[in-house]
């Protein structure tokens, strides 16, 4: 990786991509990457990185690129990491413990909520819709959703991972969800684990130790 190029698409609007994009380069060059920070979506390159899925995602989905996204926790200090393959998050599996939060006990009851990502509507059956909070919102906290249920429904929000972690059953149809794959919750938010990463994991290098090559298959 180090003998090709890199570049970290940044939009220069956006104060929060260009912190990033600057950890991102520490980190890269720690382990000796030279990386360029580019405020075009278009920059040519071995390997991208993309900070979200709307400025250059769309350009790369399909060369080596890797995705900066969301936190599944500790947002906005910490922020999800993933290769991506043929456009889609690429999600480790059976990786040893790192830190990560305490999962509560799972519910037994049925009250079912529908989270919602963004621009997207709800679908099969459930008793409460959330909207994505950029869309509304009043309609009072995550957490307290969230405790007044037991099923949460949807596809790719994170607000599933709270769900899952707090003790609501999950189900989802997505197969790129970050909660589809669960059978083993305690395993399931180790391998998450490994995704999310702290400004300061980032800045240090340790994200790519962790994350592994971009050729990563599963």
């Amino acid at each position: 990786m180090g003998t090709q190029s890199t570049v970290i698409h940044c939009n220069r609007s956006l104060d929060h991509q260009r912190a990033w994009a600057g950890a991102l380069k520490k980190g890269f060059a720690v382990h000796g990457i030279e990386s360029e920070v580019s405020y075009r979506a278009d920059t040519h390159a071995d390997i991208h990185v993309v900070l979200g899925p709307w400025f250059a995602l769309k350009n790369w989905k399909h060369s080596k690129t890797l995705m900066l996204d969301r936190a599944y926790w500790g947002d906005p200090d910490s922020a999800s990491l993933h290769w991506l393959e043929y456009g889609e998050k690429v999600f480790l599996r059976d990786m040893p413990k790192r830190k990560h939060p305490r999962l509560k006990k799972q519910k037994e009851g049925d009250r079912r909520i529908y989270l919602c990502d963004f621009r997207q509507k709800p679908e099969g059956d459930y008793d409460t819709v959330r909207y994505h909070p950029s869309e509304k919102k009043s309609q009072g906290s995550l957490e307290d959703a969230l405790q007044a249920h037991d099923v949460a429904i949807g596809k790719r929000s994170t607000a599933l991972v709270d769900a899952a972690i707090h003790g609501l059953r999950v189900e989802t149809n997505d197969p790129h969800s970050p909660v589809y794959r669960i059978t083993d919750r305690r395993q399931w938010i180790r391998d998450l684990a490994w995704h999310n990463w702290s400004k300061a994991e980032i800045t240090s290098g340790a994200f790519l130790d962790g994350i592994g090559q971009p050729n990563y298959t599963g």
